[in-house]
């Protein structure tokens, strides 16, 4: 991999973690924990060949439409422009509380020049706590990837809220 994020913790942040101008990176085992402030976000994924996994999304905001914002990208993209986002792999992340869907599958998409979905995405051994599944499987999901059949959806705990310190 080209660049490693790995065992990070991003506490609060008002913004996310970006991965652009530069592919084949691993983003794993990091917590990103948002504490129910809505300017936090989780992260941006751009360009192709990343692996994101054993991640934990928590409590973040809805700063950006997803936990995870997979962006649109421009058509014969310059260096310094919106490169495609093919063939990168979320596995074993877990999605818990967050204000924000877990993927935005086509963020800005629109916007300026970026008419161009991702593809070849998959989508493996991921836990979607306390959301159903048609808030994470979308008609757009799978346009731009495949989705296994080991993706857990789980219920919350019944007294999690009760202990929840930023719902």
């Amino acid at each position: 991999y080209n660049n490693k994020y790995i065992g990070n913790t991003f506490l609060n942040c008002k913004g996310s973690l970006t991965l652009r101008h530069g592919g084949d990176c691993l983003v794993a085992n990091n917590l990103f924990l948002g504490t129910g402030n809505r300017a936090s976000a989780g992260l941006r994924v751009i360009g192709s060949g990343h692996r994101v996994t054993g991640n934990h999304f928590e409590g973040l905001g809805n700063r950006k439409k997803g936990a995870i914002s997979i962006s649109a990208s421009e058509k014969n993209a310059k260096a310094n422009g919106y490169q495609p986002v093919k063939d990168v792999v979320f596995s074993s992340n877990r999605f818990l509380n967050n204000l924000a869907p877990p993927f935005d599958y086509a963020e800005e998409l629109g916007e300026g020049r970026r008419s161009v979905l991702a593809s070849n995405l998959i989508f493996e051994k991921n836990r979607f706590v306390g959301l159903e599944k048609s808030m994470v499987r979308t008609k757009l999901s799978g346009q731009v990837g495949t989705w296994k059949s080991d993706n857990r959806y789980e219920s919350l705990p019944d007294n999690f809220y009760a202990k929840d310190e930023y719902h």
